[in-house]
C-alpha cells in the first residue's frame, strides 16, 4: 500500500504538531514529510546543532534539557514550554523521550505514544520474547541474568553472544544511561559485560545469530497491519551489528511479513512499529521490535511509503488509500554514519567471522549507484537541501579535526615525559614545611584496574602523614568492581583489589587535588574537556616509567599475561614516582627499596 503524493492540506485541514528528538534519524524525514503535506511544523532537541532545525519546514525550533541528564529538568521544560492548546499533536520519536512523556501523558493530551496496555511487549525485550514464543515466532536462546550468580550457573551454550539489557533506555532516578548492546566472545568478556551492566537491571544473553538484518516496518490500528514495508541491511554500523548506515528496499518477505502480523496482532498495536529480524536464507530469527519510528525511515519515504503522513491521517480519522506498493531496490544511506561505517571497514579483520566488513573494492562499486539514480542520501533533497548539506559539512568538518587532534596528540606523547617531572618540581615548590599534607588524584578511563592499584602502591610507599592519595575514573557508573582476572594479579604485585568499587572523577575531586597522575593520551584529553584548568596540575605517571612513551597502557580485556607486564609497568612507575616525592628514604612497603629511574 502507498500513500500517493498530494497538496498542502488535501488530507484534512493542517495541523500545528510538535516533533521532538531532533538529533535522531528520523526526525528530518518526519520534519519534511509532514511539512510537505501542509501540517506547521515546530522541532525540538537538545542538541543544537541537530540536522533537522535546517529543514526549510520548521516553524519554530525549541531545545531542551537532555533527558539522560535530567529526567525532571526536561519534564519541567515541557510543563513550561509546550501548552496542548498550541498543538495538536506531539510526536516523540526515540526512547529518550518516550519514557519520560509516559509519565504526564495523562495530564496533556495530543502526546502520541504507544498504547499503554501493549508498551512492555514492544519495548522490554524480554517481554518481546515472551510475545514471540505465545506467537510462534522464532527468536535467538536467550538467557535473562538477573545476577551474576546465575552466570556461573546458566546453561549458555559457547559464545559468541551478544550481552544487552531489557530496555535500551535505564534511567536511575533522575538520570539516565544509554547502554549499548556488546558483542561477547569468551567467558570473560561475557562475566564482564554482565558485571557493568547488572548493576542498571535484568540481562539479556542472546546467542549470535548470522544472517543479514531485515526491518519489516508498519502501520497499525487495532493490531491490523495498514501500510507495511520491508528492507535490507546492507551496512551496520558498528561492524559488530548495530543499526544500518546502508540499506535496500526489498519485496516483503511472506514468512517475516506473517510472523509481523501476528506479534502486531497479539499485541493490539496502534500506531508505527518496525520488526527486526536475522534473516539466513530461508531462516529466520526475531531480534527486537521497536514500537516508534525507526533510523531507517528515509528509505521508505524515499520508496513511496510515507508513514509519518499516514500516521496523521490515521490519527485524524481518514482513510488511507490503496495504492500500486512501493519501489525495490532503492537504497538510501546516512552520510554520517556511512562515512564512520566506510573508515573502520577499511581497517576491519576480514578473518573474523563476527564483524559485518565488505571488500573495500565492492564497497567503492556500490557508490556507482548514484549514477544510476537508485542511491540516495538520506534526507537529500533539492527542495529542503539544508540538512544533508548540514551533515555533510559537519561530518566532513569533524573528520579534519580529528586528523589535527591525531597529530597534535602525537606531539603531546611526545613531550609529556619531559613536562611531567619538570612539572612535579614546580608544583611541589609551592608547597612548604608548614602546608597541609600533599594530596594526589589518581585518575584513569574506569577506575576499575589501574588508577586504584597505582593508588594502593602509593599509599604503601608513601609517608601518610605528608601525603593523600585517591583515585577516580571518567565512567559515569559508581561501584563497579576490579575484572575477576586483574584482582588475583594486583594481589601478586602487592595489592588486594577484591572490594574496590569505582568511583566516578567530580570537581569537588579536582579541587580537592594538589596533583593529578594521569595514565594516557584519552585520560588527559578527557580531563581538558571535563575541567582544562586542572591541566596544570596533571602529571603523566609513564614519566616514570622508562618505556619513554609517557603512557601507561590500559589492561582492560586484555590475556593474562598483558595484564601481568602493565601491572610491573605500573609498579616500577609508582615507585619511581614515589621516590622523586619523597627521596631517598622512600621505603617500598612491598619490601624493595625504591630508587629513582634517573
Amino acid at each position: 500500500m502507498k500513500i500517493p503524493p498530494g497538496e498542502a492540506g488535501s488530507s484534512g485541514t493542517p495541523r500545528n504538531i510538535l516533533v521532538l528528538d531532533a538529533e535522531c534519524n528520523a526526525a528530518t524525514c518526519v520534519v519534511q514529510s509532514l511539512g510537505r503535506a501542509g501540517h506547521r511544523i515546530s522541532l525540538a532537541g537538545h542538541a543544537e546543532d541537530a540536522f533537522s532545525f535546517r529543514s526549510r519546514f520548521v516553524r519554530h525550533s525549541f531545545r531542551y534539557p537532555s533527558p539522560l541528564l535530567s529526567r525532571r529538568a526536561f519534564l519541567d521544560w515541557f510543563g513550561k514550554t509546550v501548552r496542548p492548546e498550541n498543538f495538536d499533536y506531539i510526536l516523540p520519536l526515540s526512547d529518550l523521550t518516550l519514557y519520560p512523556l509516559r509519565e504526564i501523558s495523562r495530564k496533556i493530551p495530543g502526546i502520541v505514544l504507544p498504547p499503554e496496555e501493549g508498551f512492555e511487549w514492544f519495548f522490554d525485550k524480554a517481554r518481546t520474547l515472551e510475545l514471540s514464543a505465545r506467537c510462534g515466532v522464532p527468536a535467538p536462546r536467550t538467557l535473562l541474568i538477573r545476577s551474576m550468580e546465575e552466570i556461573g550457573s546458566a546453561d549458555l551454550g559457547e559464545p559468541p553472544f551478544f550481552v544487552k539489557l531489557t530496555r535500551s533506555k535505564v534511567w536511575m532516578g533522575d538520570r539516565g544511561f544509554d547502554l549499548e548492546a556488546r558483542l561477547v566472545r569468551t567467558p570473560r568478556e561475557l562475566r564482564e559485560a554482565a558485571g557493568d551492566l547488572l548493576p542498571y537491571g535484568p540481562v539479556l544473553v542472546q546467542e549470535y545469530e548470522p544472517g543479514d538484518g531485515v526491518g519489516i516496518e508498519m502501520l497499525c490500528s487495532d493490531g491490523r497491519v495498514l501500510l507495511a514495508f520491508a528492507h535490507r541491511r546492507i551496512h551496520e554500523y558498528p561492524l559488530t551489528g548495530g543499526g544500518s548506515s546502508y540499506r535496500v528496499s526489498i519485496a516483503l518477505p511472506p514468512a517475516l511479513l506473517a510472523a509481523s502480523e501476528r506479534l502486531v496482532k497479539e499485541a493490539g498495536w496502534t500506531g508505527v512499529a518496525m520488526v527486526e529480524f536475522k534473516m539466513d536464507g530461508e531462516r529466520f530469527s526475531l531480534m527486537e521490535v521497536n514500537g516508534r519510528f525507526w533510523g531507517s525511515l528515509p528509505l521508505s519515504y524515499r520508496s513511496g511509503i510515507d508513514f509519518p503522513r499516514a500516521l496523521i491521517d490515521l490519527l485524524e480519522g481518514h482513510p488511507l488509500p490503496e495504492g500500486p506498493g512501493y519501489r525495490t531496490g532503492v537504497y538510501s544511506r546516512r552520510f554520517s554514519t556511512d562515512f564512520s561505517w566506510f573508515k573502520h571497514n577499511l581497517v576491519a579483520d576480514r578473518s573474523d567471522p563476527y564483524t559485518k566488513s565488505r571488500p573495500v573494492g565492492r564497497t567503492l562499486l556500490e557508490y556507482g549507484r548514484f549514477l544510476s539514480g537508485r542511491d540516495h542520501w538520506d534526507h537529500g533533497s533539492l527542495s529542503d537541501p539544508l540538512p544533508v548539506l548540514s551533515e555533510i559539512g559537519r561530518t566532513l568538518r569533524k573528520n579534519v579535526r580529528d586528523l589535527a587532534v591525531r597529530g597534535s596528540s602525537l606531539l603531546v606523547r611526545r613531550i609529556a615525559p619531559r613536562t611531567s617531572r619538570g612539572r612535579l618540581g614546580r608544583l611541589m615548590k609551592r608547597k612548604t614545611s608548614g602546608d597541609r599534607s600533599v594530596r594526589i588524584l589518581v585518575l584513569c578511563y574506569g577506575n576499575i584496574c589501574r588508577s586504584p592499584f597505582v593508588h594502593h602502591l602509593l599509599r604503601q610507599s608513601l609517608d601518610p602523614g605528608r601525603f593523600e592519595v585517591r583515585s577516580c575514573g571518567f565512567v559515569e557508573r559508581e561501584g563497579r568492581p576490579s575484572p575477576e582476572d586483574f584482582v588475583p594479579l594486583a594481589r601478586e604485585g602487592g595489592v588486594d583489589l577484591s572490594s574496590h568499587r569505582s568511583k566516578t572523577l567530580s570537581r569537588d575531586l579536582l579541587e580537592w587535588a594538589d596533583l593529578i597522575l594521569l595514565m594516557d593520551y584519552r585520560n588527559w584529553r578527557d580531563l581538558g574537556r571535563f575541567a582544562p584548568e586542572s591541566l596544570e596540575k596533571a602529571l603523566w605517571l609513564g614519566a616514570w616509567s622508562g618505556n619513554g612513551s609517557g603512557e601507561i597502557p590500559d589492561p582492560y580485556g586484555r590475556d593474562r599475561e598483558a595484564m601481568r607486564r602493565i601491572l610491573t609497568l605500573m609498579g616500577f612507575a609508582a615507585r619511581s614516582f614515589a621516590a622523586d616525592l619523597g627521596g631517598d628514604e622512600v621505603a617500598d612497603r612491598t619490601g624493595t627499596v625504591s630508587g629513582t629511574t634517573r
